[in-house]
């Protein structure tokens, strides 16, 4: 029998699993708590027994949080996360005050994690999808073939150009303007490049959720002015309670981020406002997708620099299916407009200008997209927030799925008696 770690604030091992027959109180932060190199590298499961779903955090090794890489866990679900033996994770409960459920530094020879309830945490009901809102929504899409006006003056673009794969293909791939600049920014990748051939092989597993191009260009509803916008004013760039602070380098190799600093204000420091945005995007990308979805993260606000670039690449397989760029703020050239481009399945790339008060749904799992033009201006801010239908948890972990869709990513026509996700517009 595999044993299976049950972790209260401080950590013991049992074999086996007992259910408490009474709620447990919830554990504290614990002062430093921080990853510990040089460890071996580990698989490790956590499974979710709390009524609430569960968001898992790395801890660095200066003790910070990394909001961009959480794994969103449902209740009476589990997922798997490749790490190192020493490195540390705290988990808190997606639910008013996010309470901290547990704490948890990685051991060799233990694999699996026992997340649980704790005093006072009960789940929150579920949001209906409010399909009065569909005709709000629908106002709100832009026109895709609408022209990028004026000539010369891409900071002032709200557009999509659309570029063939043939010419994508002749663009000049020298860091001068498009992929990374010289061997200190590239790595373990190439001068120039600006496509990511690694984390690629789940593209014809992952589900398409959405109709068309996998992309869709809408401006903010007026609720997401009132969360987003107000608050970024003073909080953001420039505004007179700024919490603007450094941005860890992203890991993986997709960025020039470890040469080029990023910044952010940090939306787990305002769990209100990360709250109420995520809850009106998941409004947003059911109508969208006309199906109900798990919301899986929302972070940021990222603050790109000049020079900043972000190589093509597709998003985790497991959470990142429906997701959306959400633009708060920009101050950039007057030809500095700085698009996110999303690939399709032919290889043609529609570069998407955004301005502030504007988001492009995308299908970032299935599709390329980055921005590997490098950014001329002082700073992009965004957001950005991640879905998953209800009956996915990864390739080969989704029995609706495995095996089933066809290489473009479509399920066949279920019985509409078994297609229990689907919402009726």
């Amino acid at each position: 029998m595999v044993s299976l770690l049950r972790v209260f604030g401080c950590s013991f091992v049992c074999i086996g699993f007992v259910r408490l027959g009474s709620a447990r109180q919830c554990p504290v932060l614990t002062a430093d708590w921080r990853s510990t190199d040089g460890g071996e590298a580990i698989s490790i499961t956590f499974t979710n027994r709390a009524p609430v779903t569960a968001l898992v955090n790395w801890i660095n090794f200066n003790g910070e949080t990394h909001s961009d890489s959480v794994h969103t866990v449902n209740p009476d679900a589990s997922t798997v996360i490749h790490s190192f033996a020493g490195h540390a994770f705290r988990v808190h409960g997606d639910v008013t005050d996010h309470p901290l459920l547990l704490e948890y530094q990685a051991k060799k020879d233990e694999h699996e994690v026992l997340i649980e309830g704790c005093d006072g945490v009960k789940a929150e009901p579920k949001r209906p999808f409010v399909a009065a809102r569909a005709a709000e929504f629908q106002s709100l899409v832009h026109n895709h073939t609408a022209p990028c006006e004026p000539a010369g003056k891409s900071g002032k673009w709200s557009c999509v150009r659309l570029t063939s794969k043939e010419d994508y293909a002749k663009r000049l791939h020298d860091g001068t303007i498009f992929g990374f600049a010289d061997k200190t920014e590239s790595g373990h990748r190439q001068i120039g490049e600006v496509w990511d051939r690694g984390y690629v092989s789940h593209i014809g597993k992952v589900p398409r959720v959405a109709d068309g191009s996998g992309y869709l260009k809408m401006s903010f509803s007026q609720k997401l002015k009132d969360i987003l916008l107000p608050w970024y004013a003073e909080y953001g760039v420039g505004g007179s309670k700024t919490a603007v602070q450094h941005h860890p380098p992203i890991p993986g190799g997709y960025t020039n981020s470890h040469t080029v600093s990023l910044s952010k204000v940090d939306l787990d420091d305002f769990r209100h406002i990360q709250r109420a945005a995520a809850e009106e995007m998941q409004d947003i990308m059911q109508w969208w997708t006309g199906r109900k979805l798990q919301h899986t993260a929302t972070f940021g606000v990222r603050i790109y620099h000049r020079g900043s670039m972000l190589i093509d690449h597709v998003d985790r397989a497991d959470t990142h299916i429906a997701s959306a760029v959400i633009q708060v703020a920009q101050s950039v050239e007057e030809d500095g407009g700085w698009p996110l481009e999303v690939i399709d399945a032919e290889g043609n790339c529609a570069e998407v200008f955004l301005q502030p008060a504007e988001f492009v749904l995308y299908e970032g799992g299935r599709f390329r997209h980055g921005r590997p033009m490098r950014l001329r201006g002082d700073s992009m801010s965004n957001v950005f927030s991640h879905f998953a239908p209800l009956d996915w948890h990864g390739p080969n972990k989704s029995p609706v799925y495995d095996g089933r869709i066809d290489e473009h990513g479509h399920l066949p026509e279920v019985p509409e008696e078994e297609d229990w996700q689907k919402i009726d517009l």
